[in-house]
């Protein structure tokens, strides 16, 4: 396959920008797994944002199951609200230059390896963006210095149980260090159980259990952040899908047709969008290239999530 910057495969800006999508929605491990505004709010995902937009997400309040007597009228309760700020604060990009276009072609699809990179670096980003809300988490469980085990799942399990948040879509993201101290339990993994095939395809994805474990689907990511010393603290989280919520927008592409290709794609599944954009530098004497996201994450419930010390 030539690479995306090839003229003579006549890929459009909005092609590239698709594709690079997909390798984006790809590399991810945390977007699937957490809300999205568009869920809550009506969301224009052409329009043009800027960074520091806010979006206003509103919270249900909870309503009263109450005994009906007879000739007796309802009690009616105006249910009481809130709001979540979603900052649209973070703008990410990637971006190089190349003076030579043969040369990079030459150099087995440099150039898309240089996309598929960067995203992956992006996707990254995002994932750290998510696991850094642990900071502002009002729930904890574990004990600084240890390594986790079933006992540690068990007081997170009844943590988001006395909660009351729903026993489906719970995931706990576990340390590089952990997920070694809970393999030790062949219940989280164990090749000659679930195939070797199938224990390939759950090392790729970073998930450490072929099945749930006390209600939880269980994931390493080496974006888990340790702080502090003697003891160091590792942050796990354990988290429901309505724990956390992200919101993307487009940038614009008002520069396109005026010395730049640029193009904006979104999904309409995920929310997830981005920017493309292609431009002759002369100073340089260089073709350029530049991947962009504007996007904002933020809790959205914090009794749905742990921060799970170990």
């Amino acid at each position: 396959m030539t690479s995306y910057i090839d003229k003579e495969t006549n890929l459009t800006p909005e092609t590239i920008a698709n594709k690079a999508l997909d390798i984006l929605r790809n590399s991810s491990v945390l977007l699937d797994k957490i809300a999205k505004d568009k869920d809550y709010v009506d969301v224009d995902q052409m329009a043009t944002f800027k960074k520091g937009d806010t979006v206003v997400i509103p919270s249900l309040g909870t309503l009263t199951v109450r005994d009906k007597s007879g000739q007796t009228d309802m009690t009616v309760e105006e249910p009481t609200t809130s709001v979540v700020s979603l900052s649209i604060n973070k703008h990410k990009y990637v971006c190089f230059g190349v003076e030579d276009v043969t040369a990079l072609h030459s150099m087995i699809n440099l150039g898309e390896g240089y996309i598929a990179e960067g995203l992956r670096g992006i996707a990254e980003q995002f994932d750290g963006d998510i696991l850094a809300l642990y900071a502002t988490l009002t729930q904890s469980d574990g004990t600084p210095g240890t390594d986790a085990d079933r006992d540690l799942i068990v007081d997170v399990r009844q943590t988001l149980n006395e909660a009351k948040i729903p026993l489906t879509d719970r995931y706990i993201f576990w340390h590089p260090k952990d997920e070694s101290a809970l393999l030790q339990d062949t219940d989280f993994y164990s090749a000659s159980s679930v195939g070797e095939a199938q224990a390939a395809s759950i090392n790729s994805t970073g998930l450490i259990s072929p099945r749930p474990i006390l209600g939880f689907k269980h994931f390493v990511h080496q974006g888990i952040l340790q702080v502090g010393a003697s003891p160091v603290t590792t942050h796990n989280i354990a988290f429901h899908k309505t724990a956390f919520v992200c919101g993307f927008r487009n940038l614009g592409t008002s520069g396109d047709g005026k010395g730049a290709k640029q193009a904006y794609v979104a999904d309409p599944v995920s929310g997830l969008g981005i920017r493309y954009t292609e431009s002759y530098d002369h100073g340089a004497l260089a073709t350029k290239y530049s991947l962009d996201v504007l996007y904002g994450v933020a809790i959205l419930r914090n009794t749905a999530a742990v921060d799970v010390q170990t």
